[in-house]
Order: C-alpha cells, then sequence, then structure tokens
C-alpha cells in the first residue's frame, strides 16, 4: 500500500498523537518589584493604547510554544514573542536578559496537565516550570525559551519524553492541508485542520499599522486562532513544522514562515545549518510506484509515512526512527560513532563464562575457555552481519528475526554484579534505508512504499530503543530530572560556593518522609535526626506533625484542634535510595510536632543548634521531594507578627519560594549550617525557632509528653508594628513594649478578670515580654518548674499578668489561672451554636427597650449602659 500523502482522518489523528507531547504552555508573568519599570518602558513605547497601560504593564499574558531541542539537561522551546510586544518595537528591541529580569516565564506541559485534570483532589494546585528567555527577535516576533528541569505531578519531575519537532524540507503550496495544535487558556489539546491560501504575504498586506515594525515573510491559513494560542506549530502531513502561529482574525491565521524560523534558530545555534526546502512532487493519477492515486489506509493500520533527518545543535536527530522487518536490510546510526559506516557495529559485550563451559553454569571459567567462547562469539557474530547482508538465514533460507538486537538482550540478561565492570553497546538508532524505484516527470526520485509489516517492526524497535535510552539516562552522572534550587539565582552568586558547601553538610541529616493509612497516601513531608543511641542503632526523627494530620483547620489554628492519624504507616527515604520504617513516638498538637524512632544500621550524623536567630538574617530552607532529592529556599527572617490565625510560636521568611509540602518540617540553617528552626507550610514562610524546637526536645525526653498552660489569649507585639503606629501607642498609652490583645476566647479566665480586645499585657510573673515566641519559651519553662514540683497534665497553673486596660486607662495585676494541657490550644470568640441563638434572642428583647443615646462629642467616647448578664458588649 502507497503510503498516504493527502491528509486524512487516521493520519491527522496520527499527526496530533505525535505532536501533543511537544506542546507547551507559557505564562508571562510581570515581577511586583518591577511594575513600575514596565509601566515606564510601554508608556515611553507608545505602542499601546493609554487607556490599556496598566493592563498591560500589571496583568501576565500567556502563549503556546513547542519543543525544538531535547537534550539530556534541557528543553529549547520556540514560541512567539507577541505576549511581550509591548515592551520593544525593532528600533527599540529588548534582550533575552532584559526581559528575563521583567517576567517570571512558567511553562506546564501535556503530561502534567493531563495529570492535573485526572486528579479528584479538591485542593489541587497546577505544577508549573520555571523557564528563562535566552533568545529573541524583536523584528520576526520569536522567542526561545530554556526548561532545565520540566515539573511533573505531585510535585515530581516528569518522567515522560518531551521530543523536539522536526522543521520540515518540503515546500509549503497554495491549497495544501496543514495542522494546528495550539494551547489556548483552559483549553490544551486544542486541534485545527485548514488549507494554505498564500505563502508569502507581508505584514503590511495584513495590517494598516505596524508599530513594532515587524519584517518578517508569513503564511496565510484558513484556520481560526484563539487569544492566546500564538506561538502553536503548523504541522505537515509528516508532522514537521512549517511555521508558527504570530495572530489571526475573522476565522483566518497568519504563520511565521518557516525560512525565517530555520534563519533565527540558526542564528541561535540550534540548527547546525538551515535545511533547504525540496519541492513538494506532483500529485498524478495513474502511474506507478509512490507517484500513483492514493489511497486511504485500512482500517486499523498505521498510516505510512515518509520522514526526513535534520540536524540540531546538539547533534542529535529527535525524528522518529524505523527499521525493515524482513524487506530491505537494516540499518543503525550509532551516537557513539557517528561516522562509521551502517555495517560496522560494536563488539559484543562479554558475558561471564561458567565453570562448566556453558552460558548457565554458576563457576567462572578459565581465561583459556573465556578466550575460547570469546572467539566461539566474534565468529558468531560475523556470520550474523552476513546473514543480515544477503537476508538470508543460517540454513540459506530468509532470515525473518533481526539479530542486532543479540546484543541487547545479551546486555539485559547480564548479571547486575558485571553491568559496573562490562562495556555496554552504544547507543544506536535504526531507520529504514529508502530504496528509489524510478523518477517522475520531473526527475525526483521515487521511492518505494514502506509496508505496514516493516512499521509494526518500528513500534518494537522503537520501545526497544527507548528502553534502553532511558536506562541510560538513569545513570547518576545524567541524571536530567533533578529540580533546579535556588542557588542557581544569578543574586546568590556571591554565596554560592560557600553555601553548597553548607548546604551539602547540613543535608547529611535530612531525610524525607512519606505517610499512608490503609495503602492510601496521606502525606510526605522532610524531617531531621535530632537524637541518635550507638549501641542499640536507633535514632529519633523530628518532623512536622502534618505528615500524619487527616483533618486541619485550613483557616484558623486556634478555631478547633486538628485530627492527627497516630496509626498511620510512615516511611523514611533516604537519598540513596533506602528506605526504613518509622515507629510513632509522641504529637505535640498545638507546635505541631512529631517524633518518630528508626533503626539504622549505617552512621549518621547530629545538627548542631543556633538558639539566637536574629531578624533580617540570611537563612536556607531544606527537603527533600518525592524522589529524595535535595530541595533548597532562601530567605531571610522577616521583623513580623504572627498573623491573628496563626499560633505563637511561628517566626517567618521573607522571599522564601517553598510552597510545596515537602519543605514541612525540614531544617531552617544559617549561612554556619547550624539549625535555626523547623519549617512549617505558610503561605508567609513560617518556621518554629530552634529554641522553642530544643526546649519541646528536652521536655519530651524529661516527661514523654509536652505540656503548655492555655492562655486562651491571642497576641500581637508591639515592636513588629509600623513606627507611626507604635508612636501613636506610645503618646496615647505612654508605652512602648508589651503585647497586644487581639482575641480573647468566651468564657475564659482572661474574660472573666475584664481583659478585653485592646488592652496590652506588660508582663509575665514581673518579666516584661516583647514578642509572642518570647512568651512561648517562658510558658515552657514555668511548665517545666511546674512539673519538677510533682504536678502533672491536667492541673491548673496561676500566672501573674500586668494588663494596661486601654479604655479605662489604669493599670492592674491580675492572677490568670490556666488550664495545663499537651493539646492544641483553642481560642473560639464564639459561642456554641444553641447559645448564640438564645443569646440573640435576649438581645433582640433588649435592645427593644434601650433609650436613644445623646451623640458623643468629638474626642469623647459615649457612655454605654452597663452589659445585661446575657451578653457582652467588647
Amino acid at each position: 500500500m502507497a503510503a498516504p500523502t493527502s491528509f486524512s482522518n487516521p493520519l491527522e489523528k496520527w499527526i496530533y498523537h505525535k505532536s501533543k507531547e511537544s506542546i507547551f504552555f507559557i505564562n508571562c508573568i510581570p515581577k511586583m518589584d518591577h511594575l513600575t519599570e514596565i509601566r515606564g518602558i510601554v508608556a515611553n513605547l507608545k505602542t499601546v493604547p493609554e487607556e490599556l497601560i496598566e493592563e498591560r504593564s500589571t496583568k501576565g499574558r500567556c502563549c503556546t510554544g513547542f519543543v525544538v531541542s531535547e537534550k539530556p539537561k534541557e528543553l529549547k522551546i520556540l514560541s512567539s514573542a507577541h505576549c511581550l510586544d509591548h515592551l520593544f518595537t525593532k528600533g527599540k528591541p529588548k534582550s533575552a536578559q532584559e526581559l528575563d529580569k521583567l517576567y517570571h516565564i512558567v511553562v506546564i506541559c501535556d503530561h502534567c496537565e493531563d495529570s492535573f485534570r485526572q486528579d479528584k483532589a479538591v485542593n489541587k494546585q497546577r505544577r508549573y516550570s520555571q523557564a528563562r528567555i535566552t533568545e529573541i527577535n524583536c523584528g520576526e516576533d520569536l522567542m526561545l525559551l530554556t526548561v532545565v528541569c520540566v515539573a511533573g505531578p505531585k510535585g515530581r519531575a516528569c518522567k515522560h519524553s518531551h521530543p523536539a519537532l522536526a522543521p520540515s524540507k518540503m515546500t509549503l503550496q497554495s491549497m495544501e492541508k496543514v495542522l494546528m495544535v495550539s494551547w489556548p487558556p483552559y483549553r490544551h489539546r486544542t486541534v485545527a485542520v485548514g488549507e494554505v491560501s498564500n505563502c508569502s504575504r507581508e505584514y503590511d498586506d495584513i495590517s494598516r499599522t505596524n508599530l513594532i515594525g515587524y519584517d518578517m515573510t508569513l503564511v496565510e491559513v484558513n484556520i481560526p486562532s484563539d487569544k492566546g494560542g500564538s506561538g502553536s506549530p503548523l504541522l505537515d502531513s509528516a508532522a514537521d513544522f512549517v511555521g508558527l502561529l504570530h495572530g489571526g482574525a475573522d476565522g483566518c491565521s497568519w504563520f511565521i514562515s518557516w525560512p525565517d524560523i530555520c534563519n533565527a534558530l540558526t542564528d541561535w545555534g540550534v540548527l547546525a545549518h538551515p535545511a533547504q526546502h525540496v519541492p513538494t512532487p506532483p500529485r498524478r493519477r495513474g502511474g506507478g510506484g509512490g507517484g500513483g492515486r492514493e489511497r486511504k489506509p485500512s482500517r486499523g493500520t498505521r498510516p505510512s509515512y515518509t520522514r526526513r533527518r535534520y540536524v540540531d545543535g546538539g547533534g542529535r536527530s529527535p525524528l522518529w526512527q524505523a527499521v525493515r522487518s524482513h524487506m530491505a536490510p537494516v540499518e543503525t546510526r550509532s551516537r557513539a560513532g557517528k561516522g562509521r559506516p551502517a555495517g560496522s557495529r560494536s563488539p559484543p559485550v562479554r558475558r561471564r563464562a561458567r565453570g562448566d563451559g556453558s552460558r548457565d553454569g554458576g563457576v567462572a571459567a578459565s581465561p583459556g575457555s573465556q578466550s575460547a567462547a570469546s572467539t566461539e562469539r566474534r565468529k558468531k557474530n560475523r556470520g550474523s552481519k552476513r546473514n543480515l547482508s544477503d537476508g538470508s538465514g543460517e540454513d540459506g533460507r530468509p532470515a525473518k528475526k533481526i539479530h542486532l538486537e543479540e546484543e541487547e538482550e545479551e546486555e539485559e540478561r547480564m548479571p547486575l554484579e558485571d553491568e559496573a565492570s562490562a562495556c555496554s553497546s552504544p547507543l544506536c538508532e535504526p531507520y529504514i534505508p529508502r530504496v528509489v524505484i524510478g523518477c517522475n516527470a520531473k526527475g525526483k526520485e521515487i521511492y518505494k512504499p514502506i509496508e505496514c509489516e516493516e512499521l509494526r517492526a518500528l513500534d518494537l524497535w522503537e520501545a526497544k530503543y527507548q528502553a534502553k535510552r532511558d536506562r541510560q539516562m538513569n545513570l547518576c552522572t545524567l541524571k536530567p530530572c533533578i529540580p533546579p534550587t535556588c542557588l542557581v539565582d544569578p543574586k546568590l552568586l556571591h554565596i554560592r560556593e560557600s553555601s553548597t558547601e553548607t548546604v551539602l553538610r547540613a543535608a547529611k541529616f535530612v531525610m524525607g518522609l512519606s505517610s499512608s493509612v490503609d495503602g492510601n497516601p496521606l502525606s510526605q513531608c522532610s524531617g531531621f535526626i535530632v537524637d541518635w543511641d550507638d549501641k542499640s542503632k536507633t535514632g529519633i526523627i523530628m518532623t512536622s506533625a502534618l505528615l500524619i494530620c487527616k483533618k486541619s483547620s485550613h483557616t484558623d489554628d486556634w478555631k478547633y484542634a486538628s485530627q492527627y492519624a497516630t496509626d498511620a504507616q510512615v516511611v523514611v527515604h533516604f537519598v540513596d535510595g533506602t528506605t526504613v520504617e518509622g515507629q510513632f513516638l509522641y504529637c505535640q498538637e498545638h507546635y505541631k510536632i512529631a517524633f518518630y524512632k528508626i533503626v539504622l544500621d549505617k552512621p549518621t550524623h547530629l545538627p548542631s543548634f543556633n538558639k539566637g536567630v536574629k531578624w533580617a538574617e540570611e537563612v536556607f530552607i531544606l527537603g527533600r521531594d518525592g524522589s529524595s532529592h535535595l530541595r533548597i529556599s532562601h530567605g531571610r527572617v522577616q521583623y513580623l507578627n504572627a498573623h491573628v490565625n496563626e499560633r505563637h510560636h511561628y517566626m517567618y521568611i521573607h522571599g522564601v519560594d517553598a510552597a510545596s509540602e515537602y519543605y514541612n518540617g525540614g531544617p531552617v540553617i544559617d549561612f554556619r549550617g547550624d539549625v535555626v528552626g523547623m519549617y512549617n507550610l505558610s503561605t508567609r514562610g513560617s518556621f518554629i525557632p530552634s529554641n522553642i524546637l530544643l526546649k519541646c526536645l528536652q521536655l519530651w525526653k524529661k516527661f514523654h509528653y509536652i505540656p503548655r498552660p492555655h492562655l486562651q489569649l491571642k497576641l500581637w507585639g508591639i515592636k513588629f508594628l509600623e513606627p507611626a503606629h507604635i508612636e501613636i501607642i506610645s503618646c496615647k498609652c505612654n508605652i512602648d513594649d508589651g503585647l497586644i490583645v487581639e482575641e480573647v476566647s468566651t468564657g475564659s479566665c482572661a474574660e472573666r478578670l475584664g481583659v478585653r480586645v485592646g488592652d496590652i499585657i506588660e508582663c509575665f510573673n514581673g518579666k516584661c515580654i516583647s514578642s509572642t515566641v518570647e512568651l512561648e519559651n517562658m510558658l515552657l519553662q514555668i511548665l517545666e518548674d511546674h512539673f519538677d514540683e510533682g504536678n502533672s497534665l491536667d492541673s491548673t497553673i496561676d500566672i501573674e499578668i500586668g494588663v494596661f486596660h486601654t479604655r479605662k486607662g489604669v493599670r492592674s495585676t491580675l492572677n490568670l489561672t490556666t488550664n495545663v494541657s499537651d493539646k492544641g490550644e483553642v481560642v473560639a470568640i464564639y459561642p456554641s451554636l444553641e447559645k448564640r441563638f438564645i443569646q440573640v434572642v435576649q438581645l433582640t428583647e433588649q435592645i427593644q427597650v434601650l433609650p436613644i443615646l445623646p451623640l458623643a462629642k468629638r474626642g469623647h467616647p459615649p457612655e454605654y449602659p452597663p452589659a445585661g448578664p446575657s451578653f457582652v458588649l467588647n
């Protein structure tokens, strides 16, 4: 059956399935700290109407892109620069470095989007990959991105391949059918088929104005396009790209022409040299060979096609490989030796000989028998080559098996202990040598059609080739999917070398943890070892209790206690791939700290702690993802109060990009490698400082639990407020230090004693406290002394507080009786639903009899009547 060259439904489906893995969605987001600079650039260029300047400067824009080069450690993605054309003109171009400085570029692949859509979780998130602009051509609307690691589902690197699309070598003709694969926002895998109406439009032919100064040649195609589809590839019948979408209107789209694209890719080093176009052979009725009348492929068969090679900047071919099963000799191209003849082969991989001279024995053979076995194998291989070249087997009959896979099968059967020392065969690409059967009327060669049986053999060889390539890429020296860390940021260039040594030293005590309940995954976190017993070879790991949290208060930590699955199965993962089971020891619900015991044969490292982390100090956050890869984030300790919905014991890190759950429970270290805290997932980068961690560890070792008194108050430190706010408090209240009461729990001892929202607590047990972290340290010390006296959990303890009542302007000393517990503290400002209903009814009845109060004079608050017994006005 002749290979179809006209578009048919099976061929269109094949083109779509072959190209969809190469399509990426690109989002360009302006950096918040460069908005002023972006506004100035847009205003000075005057290419955007004034009413749209603010929108173009502050909002992100998206487009489509496709892979043009796939290398082991990076992808090159070609797209349109249309989404950034408000920042440049041809006369005033911008470099790739300038645009990369102003915008965050993130991309997502088809595999990750497909996994996102199949995920049924409520709080699912798309996983974007960081990209950077490496090249741009402002006059021809082309942009080249580089992606080091493509993110996949669940925070891991994408394990699928993203093959590069090849540039076509066939000249487009008018009325020729083409296909476009685009990715408008939230509409991935959008496919459209149309016909070429004109192959050489100038930009001035389609637009009355050309403010940017575009000078590329455009291909006009009868295909509708959508906003966000700029950069989509235009594909021919061989799934090679012949254009790149610039824009469209009224059901017609214009694509940047093939010569402009290839010239740009050649200048950027993606293509070794520009490919030459070959005119499309005329289609005639009748005749023989490939020039005859075309037929549609039969149902269930894969459409035949002809592929053309090109060479990219890395010396690799991204085209699909094929082999002939029995109609033509099989040839391979070796990556290790491109210049060798097709018939030459690498020496076969030696297999360990056995004691009895056979391959199945268990004892190694003598040197003499090994030499004899090697000679016999070489003779057999030479005979196999002759059989392949003349198409006959050993008995003279036509050969029906491809013997080139003998080496790979031999390599797969090799024992594991021999793989490290044995020489592997080079990675080879199978292909089909085309046979010329004649010429057409214009003298162009006509090739023998590819049969369906050959294509079925192609599938088998592609699977073998890909499997061997995957094994090669799994070598630790060629790992392409390790995600980048913050240390690649140019802003950290001055500390890169010293920080790398510090981080690697601290990474020795960091490990990953995963939990599951009844075989269902629950969560994953990081942790670090805090104690080690050399005699029993057991260690204690400190991690976040979010590892076993099955129900959490997502909005307010103070409203109700979370629920924890203490019986969850926990597995500890190490960087070398080994795992051990973690045994649950204790969970402190208020601080969200959990301890696990592990048994470990290999030596371990213990961290050193720095108790005095300073404000504005630079720190690193360490964690391990699902593949046990080390993840690093960087930031500065903030001068900040805890949020009203977060616990008092947190400090915060500015500039940190650690939103993933695998940072939970990971250590926060300083530039010396000392642990200054443990990270806890938060939108503001919260962590528990090391002085609280050490005190908790000390109490747990001493009492086997970590108690604390429940004040049932939410507090803020005055020292963390704005200076203007501190000045007002100092002027009105004559106080410049202490803790402001933000909320008082309904029915608590503090409420009964008259503590109200807005009051200031100046001291606890006679000691002045200026931050909530200092308060937590003090409360833990008070509890330790309380338990040393023989007290236990569920007891009470009196704490003396000095309060400034802001409404009355007076000070008082109160004796606050608090409950002692190791559970999560609850601060509820609303009573139960039943009680609230009764109070609302009583409040409504009392409002009806309240007298109308006169308006207060300016500067004097009105005198409210005393509150009734059934409700309280704060």
